[in-house]
């Protein structure tokens, strides 16, 4: 039998209701280095925007909250 392809990031990733509706989160093993073996744990906002700490997450909700009342409101790419 043929080897299973390898699961896509969207497949790995899994829901994150501590940070937020429609946020996932995914692990990821480190491949080589001193360090292989340890797991890596990375955000994806509702956009697809990939955060690797929920400090990240935390100054990205800041940045967008300074756009509420804007023309950018909503606009994330202007947020981060």
């Amino acid at each position: 039998p043929a080897a299973a392809a390898p699961a896509s990031a969207a497949e790995r990733q899994q829901p994150a209701p501590d940070v937020g509706e429609g946020w996932t989160t995914e692990e990821v093993m480190r491949k080589g280095g001193k360090t292989a073996g340890s797991k890596d744990k990375y955000w994806y906002s509702p956009s697809g925007k990939k955060f690797r700490s929920k400090a990240e997450i935390g100054r990205y909700k800041d940045a967008l909250a300074t756009l509420v009342g804007t023309e950018e409101e909503g606009d994330d790419d202007r947020a981060w």
